[in-house]
C-alpha cells in the first residue's frame, strides 16, 4: 500500500517515491566500464560548469531586491531575461541525471525568470481620451556610426516624419553634418550638445521650442515644446553614463534619480527619450518606472524587445527608451534600424490628453461608471 521503498544498490542504498529513485545509482569505479568513466568524467565537468552558472545566476537575481548601483553585475542586471534563460536548460538535465538539489536552485531561477518578465509582458489599456486627442511623434536615434553611414542616417530621419528627434552619442562632426542637411531643414528649432567622447546630443523639431534648461545636478537638456494644437510639453534628451564602473555608475545613479525629480510636480506633460543605459531589470532604472513613468514600449506591448547591441551580435537588451508621465499615452511604437548604428531607433505617437479630460488615467470604463453612479 505505501508508495515509499527502500531497495538495495552498488555502492549504496537508493529511495524510491512512487517507482522513481531519489538517488542515482553509484557503481565502484573499479567496476565501471570504459563509456561509464567516460560518462563520469563529461558528469563532472556538468556539476562543475551547471553550479558556476547557477551561483552567478542566484548572485544577480538576488541583488535586484537589494538595490544599489553595482558596477560589477549592473551590465548583467540589464539583460536578466536573457541571462536566466540557461536556468531552464540546467533544470531539464537536472531533472534527467536525478541531480535533485540542483534541480531545486534551477527551478527557483526559473520561477524568479517568470516574475522578473511578467511585468514587461503587460499591456496598457488605452484611456477613453485617447480617441479624437491630438498626437505627437517623438524618435530617438543612436548616431555613434561609421562616418561612411552619416548620409544614411539623416536620409532615415528625415523619412520618419516626427515631430521631434533626440539623437544621442553626437559628436562634434554630426553638427556640421546635420546644419549642411537639405533634407533636415524642416526641423528648424535645434538643440546641439555634442561630445567629442561620444556623450552629447542634439534635439530637431518642427515645433517651437519655448525654453531649453539642465536638470540639476546632470547635463541632461530640458525643452518646453508648443504642441500643434495647443499646449506645451516637456521633452528631456537623455544620454547617461555608462555603469561600467565605480565613477560612471555614481553619475548614472544619480542621472536617473535627476529625471525622476523633474517628473515631480511637472505642470505640463512630460516625455523623457534617449540612451539610458540601463532596463526595468536594474533597481536604479526600475524605480523610474515604479514613480509612474510609462514606458512606451511595454504599453504597447513590445517590453521585451531587444534594441542593442546591433551590429555584430543578436540583441541581448533594450537601452534606448521614451518614458512619458500620464498626460501622454503611447499608441504606436515603430522600431528601426539605422545603417552603422548599434543601436536600433524608434519612433513613438503620442496622444496628448486635453485639460479638460477629467483624470490622467481613467479610462472608458471609468468614465461610465461614474456616470452612472450619478444618473437618477
Amino acid at each position: 500500500m505505501s508508495s515509499v521503498q527502500t531497495s538495495a544498490s552498488v555502492g549504496g542504498t537508493g529511495l524510491r517515491i512512487a517507482g522513481i529513485s531519489l538517488r542515482r545509482r553509484r557503481v565502484p569505479y573499479a567496476q565501471r566500464s570504459l563509456l561509464q568513466r567516460v560518462g563520469g568524467v563529461i558528469g563532472g565537468v556538468w556539476d562543475t560548469a551547471a553550479w558556476t552558472m547557477l551561483a552567478v545566476l542566484c548572485v544577480v537575481a538576488a541583488s535586484r531586491p537589494v538595490g544599489g548601483v553595482a558596477p560589477t553585475i549592473e551590465p548583467l542586471r540589464a539583460v536578466l531575461p536573457v541571462l536566466l534563460l540557461p536556468a531552464y536548460g540546467v533544470l531539464v538535465v537536472s531533472v534527467l541525471g536525478r541531480r535533485w538539489l540542483q534541480t531545486v536552485v534551477a527551478f527557483v531561477l526559473c520561477v524568479s525568470h517568470l516574475f522578473a518578465v511578467a511585468p514587461a509582458r503587460r499591456h496598457d489599456a488605452v484611456p477613453y481620451w485617447v480617441a479624437g486627442a491630438a498626437t505627437v511623434r517623438v524618435a530617438t536615434v543612436d548616431v555613434r556610426m561609421p562616418a561612411a553611414a552619416a548620409a544614411d542616417a539623416i536620409a532615415a530621419i528625415a523619412a520618419l516624419g516626427a515631430d521631434v528627434v533626440v539623437l544621442t552619442d553626437v559628436t562634434p562632426d554630426w553638427d556640421g553634418l546635420l546644419q549642411s542637411s537639405a533634407s533636415l531643414a524642416g526641423y528648424s528649432q535645434r538643440l546641439m550638445l555634442p561630445r567629442a567622447d561620444h556623450g552629447g546630443v542634439a534635439v530637431l523639431s518642427r515645433l517651437a521650442i519655448d525654453d531649453r534648461e539642465r536638470l540639476n545636478g546632470v547635463a541632461t537638456p530640458v525643452l518646453r515644446i508648443r504642441l500643434p494644437g495647443g499646449g506645451v510639453m516637456r521633452v528631456l534628451a537623455v544620454q547617461t553614463a555608462t555603469p561600467t564602473s565605480s565613477s560612471t555608475a555614481r553619475v548614472w545613479a544619480a542621472e536617473l534619480r535627476a529625471i525622476d525629480h523633474a517628473t515631480v510636480g511637472s505642470d505640463v506633460a512630460m516625455v523623457a527619450v534617449g540612451n539610458f543605459h540601463g532596463t526595468r531589470w536594474q533597481p536604479s532604472f526600475g524605480a523610474l518606472l515604479a514613480s509612474g513613468l510609462r514606458d512606451a514600449h511595454e504599453a504597447v506591448g513590445q517590453g521585451l524587445g531587444r534594441s542593442w547591441p546591433m551590429r555584430r551580435y543578436r540583441p541581448v537588451a533594450r537601452l534606448g527608451h521614451a518614458l512619458a508621465d500620464q498626460r501622454l499615452f503611447p499608441t504606436r511604437v515603430d522600431n528601426f534600424a539605422v545603417s552603422g548604428s548599434d543601436h536600433r531607433g524608434f519612433v513613438v505617437t503620442y496622444a496628448v490628453q486635453p485639460e479638460r479630460a477629467p483624470g490622467p488615467i481613467a479610462t472608458a470604463q471609468t468614465a461610465q461608471t461614474a456616470d452612472a453612479a450619478t444618473s437618477p
